[in-house]
């Protein structure tokens, strides 16, 4: 009985639970819902708010507009407008006009600039009959409603050219993605995303650095203007980028900012028969403009919004985990305004119809094939098509023979521009070999004058030499003389790829090579160094130089990922010392090295460092060094591997470093954290190297390999 009576207590307290868990469950439902719905009326009154502000706007244009064009001269068009003749300006080509696109490059709307100045104090022009650019926000400049999609005389679509990697000219009609240089994120839309900021607009940001369905963006006229498809986009020219997935176009305005920057943002908006002057955007080559110049994917561009006239800008600034944000903002000197094109590659065989091709029924080789090939393909086409209707009419005995001559024309046409790429292809191959040469002949001379320079300075040189400062002691501390911390400069002073650094001192010319093992020199580790095992650490430097003591992060400069270790990670190659790898896009506690020199140096603390110096950087964390060495090699790569290797009171010259700026090396300057810098391993000669292999989540690769030359081995200084 007492069982039973337990047993029926114990199933009425659950009972009991049961009723309050629904309860509590219904009450949480109850609350999401209301939420939904409150959320739901405020998207719905901030909507009507937009719509309204729109329509105010578009009367305020209208107003604008009308007192636009009677300021304006009855003769000109609306800054270099084109007058639309028939379907496209210039001829035929697409809708069975008969001619072919234009070989020249197109330029409406750009108002080119007769001398631009270089670097970020070019400026460019203000569009016809409104004042120059402020770049401020608050200066608030409305679009002119006669440049919108309504009554355009633009075609709503054009064929899509996938061109490949040897075809860098960009066209109209070209399909490509465009990767944020500083972080190596690719922009992106897609329907799943909208704005937070009460626009609802398809959001724009950049996300994952290989290329999706969503990062693919085309390239079109602005309204109202009417060029060949394939027409090649000159610098200056107003363009605008239809995502290829949603149909929506690239967008800015001024009405609704990004809530964490602040910045206007960037949207995509409206589709194919919905678009206006707030899509259109003037490509400029980044640094001069370059107007008048031809786009080329190898090029570093911006994209300037043409109403506002700040660029398209992207940041660090995460607004959930993979959206970094993209805005429209500033003048376009920064380096987060730089983009770089990446085309689509995809075959198409002459005679397949295009996305978006004739509407007349022509048939439009794919974009991978040249002019030449196009016109060929297009005039097979009509052989063809003539052989099939003169067979109809003579029983079939000319179809066959046109047929035959259709077949040869084009075999002959292909054998000829097979020949000519060929043709190409060996001049290119003989132009190469031509700079291979001429950079061994520097080099060669470069080694002779270096030689030269070492046996005149030997007797300078301590027992550690080469570039090592020679240990200078004091009477009254533990350090040596004050000032710059600077060591013997090299003759040359080449620059770009062509930069030879100079190898170690009594040794011979780096090889770049993984299989030329160099050992390192047992004097030069910190067994009996006069090197002082500690230095002051110096956090923030409002004069942004770097020096001896400095606390810094170093941010790839490609991938935008922070330099990274701690005492989770180890290496799986044999070493197993502690990983060194590039990690997140915001440094944290485990992203932090001291500048020290290197062992047998004595520089006062906070000596300013200057390039082409030897330095060790210790992680602050763990307290080991960023290491290199030729004995193991990083598993995916197969590069020299990076580590973090010994302690306070144990480093060898394997954690020697010599920092040099980019390009040029500018040994004898001062190291400024607004310099990109590479970090060449004092041993081996190469480069620290990271790309877009990844080890495992949020583990990027981070090696030691090549000479120092290539974008991945560019690196940013960020001070705590």
């Amino acid at each position: 009985q007492h069982e039973e009576d337990e047993e029926r207590r114990r199933l009425a307290i659950a009972a009991a639970r049961r009723q309050q868990e629904d309860a509590e469950r219904q009450r949480r439902e109850n609350d999401a819902r209301r939420r939904r719905e409150d959320e739901e009326e405020r998207r719905r009154e901030d909507h009507d708010r937009w719509r309204r502000d729109e329509d105010e706007r578009h009367r305020q244009d209208a107003v604008y507009g009308q007192q636009q064009q009677q300021s304006r001269p009855a003769s000109t068009l609306a800054y270099g407008q084109q007058q639309p003749g028939s379907v496209y300006a210039g001829g035929g080509g697409y809708a069975g006009g008969g001619g072919r696109p234009r070989a020249d490059s197109i330029s409406s709307h750009n108002s080119r600039a007769s001398d631009p100045s270089a670097g970020a104090g070019f400026r460019p022009p203000a569009p016809f009959g409104r004042p120059p650019y402020s770049f401020m926000q608050d200066d608030v400049r409305f679009v002119d409603p006669s440049r919108s999609s309504h009554a355009s005389a633009t075609p709503e679509t054009y064929p899509e050219l996938r061109q490949p990697p040897s075809d860098t000219v960009i066209k109209i009609g070209t399909v490509l993605a465009l990767k944020h240089l500083a972080t190596g994120r690719l922009l992106r839309s897609d329907r799943s995303h909208s704005t937070a900021s009460g626009s609802n607009q398809q959001l724009v940001y950049a996300s994952r650095r290989n290329p999706a369905d969503d990062d693919w963006w085309q390239v079109l006229p602005a309204n109202q203007d009417v060029p060949v498809p394939g027409s090649i986009v000159s610098y200056g020219t107003q363009i605008r980028l239809r995502h290829i997935n949603s149909g929506r176009h690239l967008h800015s305005h001024y009405a609704f900012v990004e809530g964490r920057s602040g910045q206007n943002e960037a949207t995509a908006y409206g589709d194919q028969t919905l678009s206006d002057e707030n899509d259109h955007w003037v490509v400029e080559r980044w640094g001069d403009g370059g107007y008048s110049h031809t786009w080329r994917a190898t090029d570093c561009v911006v994209l300037r919004h043409y109403v506002s006239g700040m660029a398209l800008h992207s940041h660090d600034i995460m607004l959930r985990d993979d959206v970094q944000s993209v805005t429209c903002h500033g003048p376009g000197s920064d380096e987060n305004d730089k983009w770089k094109v990446q085309q689509q590659q995809q075959q198409f065989r002459p005679g397949n119809n295009m996305a978006g091709g004739s509407q007349q029924g022509g048939n439009m080789p794919g974009g991978d094939y040249s002019q030449d090939e196009i016109d060929n393909s297009e005039r097979n086409a009509r052989y063809k098509d003539w052989g099939t209707k003169a067979g109809i009419a003579a029983l079939g005995v000319a179809a066959i023979g046109a047929a035959a001559y259709g077949i040869h024309e084009y075999r002959e046409n292909k054998e000829e521009e097979e020949a000519e790429e060929r043709r190409k292809e060996q001049e290119a191959e003989q132009e190469k070999q031509r700079h291979e040469d001429e950079a061994r002949r520097k080099r060669e001379e470069e080694e002779r004058r270096r030689r030269q320079d070492q046996q005149g300075s030997s007797h300078q040189q301590g027992g550690g030499g080469g570039w090592n400062q020679q240990p200078v002691p004091s009477t009254d501390s533990a350090y040596g003389g004050g000032g710059h911390f600077t060591k013997p400069q090299p003759h040359y002073q080449g620059g770009g790829d062509g930069f030879c650094p100079p190898a170690a001192f009594g040794r011979p010319p780096y090889s770049f090579q993984q299989d030329d093992v160099r050992n390192a020199d047992p004097s030069r580790n910190s067994e009996n160094s006069p090197t002082p095992h500690e230095y002051p650490k110096l956090h923030g430097a409002s004069d942004h130089v770097v020096k001896i003591g400095s606390v810094i992060a170093l941010k790839h400069n490609m991938t935008g990922r922070f330099l990274h270790t701690d005492r989770s990670h180890s290496t799986n190659t044999g070493s197993n010392q502690q990983l060194v790898f590039g990690f997140r896009w915001n440094p944290d506690e485990n992203d932090w090295w001291q500048v020290l020199p290197a062992n047998r140096d004595v520089p006062v603390p906070g000596s300013v460092v200057s390039f082409g110096t030897q330095i060790r950087l210790r992680h602050v964390e763990t307290g080991r060094h960023l290491h290199s060495h030729y004995n193991y090699h990083e598993g995916k790569s197969g590069q020299n591997e990076i580590t973090a290797y010994g302690d306070s009171m144990r480093s060898d010259e394997n954690d020697h470093w010599v920092v040099e700026r980019w390009g040029d090396g500018g040994y004898g300057q001062t190291w400024n954290s607004s310099e990109v810098v590479v970090l060449r391993h004092y041993v081996s000669g190469m480069a620290l190297h990271s790309h877009d292999i990844m080890i495992s989540e949020d583990v990027q690769s981070v090696t030691c390999f090549g000479r120092g030359s290539e974008e991945n081995d560019k690196w940013r200084v960020q001070f705590e």
